[in-house]
């Protein structure tokens, strides 16, 4: 029987499909998210303040899991004096900590070291931001022959996919923000670093999203609804359905993980808005490991 080799300080944890994530306690090796309530995060606007570029200091409220294909949270603006301040709801794009995405891509929990050799390895040659294929059959072989440097690289391409369809759906659907979906301020990076066992430092950043918080209650954390109030809501989502899909976007994700009822009459009716314009891939989108078609 062969003995299973203990793993060194900072080393790459081999991917295992079926080893169980847990992103609220970090990302493994050492190495957590910085998504996590009372945690200061700096993040560089360049339009959501008069247009101009400013680093806002947030301090994170919430935390909205599990992480599908952004991490979610509510923060609070704290600085610089003078900026409009108050609650923002933040989706950033960051491949280190959405578990679901990883997974489906074949990369192991992220560290340190894992990300000292993807840039060490260095990009592949410049191609567009493809859309991933839900096919598992052909993307199990085709990750099986891919090293982890290469995975993080498509995992990386599929990230930034993810973030510029869902800001071109924000700004293609105006008119429906703040009634149907939520009201889009503006857009942001958050940047980070890590430095490599020679003592070399690598400077990264992740694209994100800022948008007006709902005051409302996730659909799956709804544990009883009246036969009425339930009709209202059907209505609703078969309406925005309607909606999204005469204007050609057939693939925004509006199953119940992505719904949030809000009331909206204080006779106790309820209106269901879209937490976000995140694409849904189907069936093989929670765990299936995927690649991209050329």
């Amino acid at each position: 029987m062969q003995q299973k080799r203990i793993l060194l300080p900072g080393e790459p944890v081999p991917y295992d499909p079926s080893r169980p994530w847990f992103p609220q306690y970090g990302a493994g090796n050492g190495e957590g998210t910085p998504y996590f309530r009372g945690n200061i995060i700096i993040l560089n606007s360049v339009n959501y303040f008069q247009g101009q570029p400013i680093s806002l200091t947030c301090r994170i409220v919430d935390v909205h899991k599990p992480f599908w294909k952004a991490c979610a949270v509510t923060v609070q603006v704290e600085g610089p004096l003078g900026t409009l301040g108050g609650t923002l709801y933040v989706r950033m794009f960051d491949r280190r900590f959405t578990p679901g995405m990883r997974l489906r891509f074949g990369c192991p929990n992220w560290c340190h070291a894992i990300e000292a050799g993807y840039r060490n390895y260095g990009s592949w040659p410049a191609m567009p931001n493809t859309q991933p294929s839900s096919n598992p059959a052909r993307s199990q072989d085709s990750q099986n022959t891919l090293s982890l440097n290469q995975r993080e690289e498509r995992l990386q391409r599929a990230m930034m996919y993810y973030y510029e369809t869902e800001l071109q759906a924000y700004n293609n659907l105006r008119d429906l923000q703040v009634g149907h979906i939520p009201k889009l301020l503006g857009t942001v990076t958050m940047t980070w670093q890590v430095t490599n066992e020679m003592g070399y430092t690598f400077f990264g950043s992740c694209p994100g999203l800022v948008l007006i918080p709902l005051v409302g209650t996730p659909f799956l954390d709804m544990h009883y609804i009246l036969q009425h109030t339930w009709q209202y809501i059907f209505r609703d989502l078969c309406n925005i359905r309607q909606i999204l899909q005469s204007r050609g976007w057939h693939r925004i994700d509006t199953t119940p993980r992505n719904l949030i009822i809000v009331p909206c009459h204080p006779w106790g009716l309820f209106k269901v808005v879209l937490q976000s314009l995140q694409l849904n891939d189907g069936s093989g989108e929670t765990g299936t490991s995927i690649t991209f078609t050329p």
